[in-house]
């Protein structure tokens, strides 16, 4: 049993909610990143509701989890911003060529989505990223499309 349904959706960057466009709009200004918003070639929405609670939730209180996922990507990066269950946003980024995008794959855990693995934002060393996505067509749709633009 999966311990998240997921549901997700392409959509257009100006739909998304409006304090995550001001979120990505601070990030962008911040990192002088410049025409990111005109430059999107895909983006999708993702909502994780908790459907079971794991061993260690059991033991230590539910904690926070990702509510809202919302991936977009241009020619040459990847931006993510994660809201968890207490409104938080985590926004990060990365460049297609200091990354490398896999398919989730677990016997342990029975989910679906990506993984990044690489250099992500200003971390200095390189880290491991799970990206949740549902098993919708969409969803499928905007992950072959983000793979192969990763492509080198």
């Amino acid at each position: 049993m999966k311990e998240f349904q997921r549901t997700s959706h392409q959509v257009n960057f100006p739909e998304l909610r409006s304090e995550v466009i001001l979120a990505f709009r601070q990030y962008f200004k911040k990192r002088q990143l410049e025409n990111v918003e005109t430059e999107i070639k895909a983006c999708c929405a993702t909502d994780s509701v908790r459907v079971k609670q794991g061993f260690f939730g059991r033991i230590f209180g539910r904690g926070d989890y990702v509510r809202n996922l919302v991936v977009f990507f241009t020619e040459t990066r990847i931006f993510w911003c994660q809201t968890d269950t207490n409104d938080r946003r985590t926004i990060l980024s990365a460049k297609f060529k200091d990354i490398e995008i896999t398919d989730f794959d677990s016997g342990l855990v029975a989910d679906h989505g990506l993984e990044i693995f690489g250099s992500i934002d200003q971390f200095p060393e390189r880290v491991q990223v799970f990206l949740g996505f549902g098993e919708e067509p969409a969803a499928q749709n905007f992950i072959d499309r983000l793979k192969d633009a990763a492509r080198p």
